[in-house]
């Protein structure tokens, strides 16, 4: 869940999943959820399903992480 779900960076969850179950190995699981950005269609929030339909507990934590970031880029001319 957790590599596949940082593809979506912040996305649902607000912020980057962490994980610390130190269940060994990879899980692979469907899970059903309806994104916050719809509220036509009703269902669980992604927190809710995981609770529900895994027993699992989003808590939200600050972790240290490492991050580039790029204040400014200016063009080099070359020579043809």
């Amino acid at each position: 869940m957790v590599s596949r779900s940082r593809e979506n960076d912040d996305g649902e969850i607000g912020g980057r999943p962490v994980r610390r179950s130190r269940l060994p190995g990879l899980f692979e699981f469907d899970l059903n959820w309806t994104p916050d950005e719809n509220p036509a269609v009703s269902g669980p929030s992604i927190a809710s399903a995981l609770k529900e339909e895994l027993g699992l507990k989003l808590e939200p934590r600050k972790f240290p992480s490492d991050s580039l970031t790029i204040d400014h880029v200016e063009r080099i001319p070359t020579k043809n």
